[in-house]
């Protein structure tokens, strides 16, 4: 017998993914294996997460594994435990997706009841070859090798096809605690986990402190100022993503002479991050440009000077998953200023300027798309007038936020 032909017969299970999975994924696979003989097949973990998610290009790594079909399972942790197990058949469509509660991490009696009523029914239905195992114990090297015995020419002892139950693969004929484990990493790491879109919208609250050495120069403070936030993120390949944000303050005046100015304070920046992912980890660079601006409407002399930064970004990127659901985002940046006006030239000179940046997230998935954030953030420009020996500024910016907004994820 061939190996294409023992593949054509076989549902592979590729496990659970999720945290605290491990005991689910054992439980559902003896329960598979026993009732409907599928063969538990090992996956890279990149292209597991990507089939179990749905995503590019959980299709075509499915259809190429020849098999007859393909269950996974996802553990959803929250207040409760949802088991997601999702069904593919042979040509890598999705047939069928169910959601089965947990009271622990753990199948209990009613779980594996409904995995028997809704998963092994719709199961059936694409491989027809889905049967029980032999409780036989797994015969000798030499038999499994062992080609079978000849019909006889007349055909007697042959059952009718209608009543025939296939017989399972010679090479695979093996007890449920001994699983036939095939390691299949993806071809293609580039496309892994394929390509993503988010946009999210929030509310953040912005402080911001410019202290100068110079007595002459006014100095600044306000605090938990509101600001509107947008923000987008694509990644095209698990490699590269690029990224967009948009704030500015709502309704913010300053005091001047005893009067309110109106005063804006906005920033945005564009970047590309070029990561690299292992097991829910990922690290990478980031590089990209961006403008803080802070403007007084007033020509006054007794007011603050404005912050007007046009400054490039170089820094370092971590994303960590914690689960299906919750992520932990970090990053740090030096951003040197390229351009912006600088209200203090006429009478300081040109200042030497540069910036630090430390950005801080946590997100939470909720169901299919929505997604859900708080954030926190620190921006440093740096002043300083070598030429008059006055010394130098600093203008500090620290932001506090919460976001809703949507994940996007191509269906497979």
């Amino acid at each position: 017998m061939t190996l294409a032909s023992i593949l054509l017969a076989t549902i592979y299970y590729a496990g659970v993914v999720g945290p605290r999975a491990s005991g689910v994924e054992r439980q559902l696979g003896e329960l598979l294996a026993r009732e409907a003989g599928t063969e538990t097949i090992v996956l890279d973990e990149p292209l597991r997460r990507a089939i179990a998610l749905r995503q590019r290009p959980a299709r075509r790594s499915v259809r190429e594994l020849g098999g007859e079909g393909l269950v996974i399972g996802r553990l959803r942790a929250g207040s409760s435990f949802v088991l997601q197990a999702v069904l593919y058949d042979g040509g890598g469509q999705v047939r069928g997706r169910f959601d089965i509660p947990l009271g622990q991490a753990a199948l209990d009696a009613a779980a594996e009841e409904r995995v028997r009523r809704e998963v092994l029914p719709r199961l059936r239905e694409i491989a027809p070859s889905a049967r029980p195992k032999p409780a036989s114990p797994a015969p000798a090297p030499a038999a499994i090798e062992a080609e079978p015995e000849p019909e006889g020419a007349d055909g007697a002892d042959e059952e009718p096809a209608s009543e025939r139950v296939p017989a399972p693969a010679p090479a695979k004929v093996a007890s449920a605690a001994a699983p036939v484990v095939i390691l299949v990493r993806p071809r293609d790491q580039g496309a892994l986990p394929g390509l993503t879109t988010e946009a999210s919208l929030g509310v953040d609250f912005v402080s911001r402190s410019f202290t100068p050495e110079p007595r002459a120069i006014p100095a600044y403070q306000i605090t938990s100022v509101p600001a509107l936030r947008l923000h987008g993120n694509i990644d095209p390949v698990s490699w590269l993503a690029f990224a967009f944000s948009i704030d500015r303050a709502i309704g913010l005046d300053s005091r001047l002479l005893g009067q309110p100015v109106p005063t804006t304070l906005s920033v945005w920046q564009l970047r590309a991050n070029l990561m690299a992912r292992r097991n829910g980890f990922a690290v990478g660079g980031t590089i990209g440009y961006g403008h803080r601006s802070f403007a007084i409407e007033s020509k006054s002399p007794a007011r603050s000077p404005d912050g007007d930064y046009g400054h490039l970004v170089a820094g370092v990127r971590s994303r960590v998953d914690l689960g299906a659901q919750v992520s932990l985002i970090g990053e740090v940046a030096f951003e040197p200023v390229v351009s912006g006006d600088e209200s203090t030239m006429a009478a300081y000179g040109t200042a030497q300027r540069w910036g630090l940046e430390a950005n801080g997230a946590v997100q939470w998935q909720l169901g299919s798309f929505l997604l859900l954030g708080a954030h926190a953030g620190y921006q440093r420009f740096a002043w300083d007038w070598p030429a008059r020996g006055l010394g130098g500024a600093v203008d500090d910016y620290v932001t506090l936020g919460l976001s809703a907004g949507v994940r996007l994820v191509p269906v497979q």
